[in-house]
């Protein structure tokens, strides 16, 4: 990893020790997380209204692969890796964050390899 992503690990550190050390629940794990965005409404949609929830975190490339290692990087696309199988992307899967179930609409790693920004959107969608 660079020096500017090492520092932005730091810097991450940090800020979530600041902000309460906000969590989500991976795989039965709890891991560390920095939440991006937040915004909770409703869609007018034939037969009634759609939840519009969408969250965007950012977690630690490190603290992500120590709570699953079968994840593994693919021209900066994040893929799970079963030993039987082969890669298949972790879009679609879900994670609980703030008490409320999510599904991952996509995963990025930044420039520096120092961390993801995840979005997250209703199960549902």
């Amino acid at each position: 990893m660079t020096i500017i992503g090492t520092s932005l690990q730091q810097g991450m550190d940090a800020l979530s020790h600041m902000m309460g050390g906000p969590t989500f629940i991976w795989r039965g794990r709890t891991v560390s997380c920095i939440p991006a965005t937040i915004s909770d409404a409703n869609s007018v949609m034939p037969g009634g209204f759609s939840p519009d929830v969408t969250a965007r975190i950012l977690v630690k490339v490190q603290d992500w692969t120590t709570a699953d290692s079968s994840i593994v990087l693919v021209e900066d696309t994040a893929f799970a890796v079963d030993a039987s199988e082969t890669p298949k992307p972790i879009i679609g899967r879900t994670l609980t964050y703030q008490g409320k179930l999510y599904r991952i609409v996509s995963i990025k790693v930044d420039p520096t390899g120092a961390f993801y920004r995840v979005d997250l959107a209703s199960p549902r969608k």
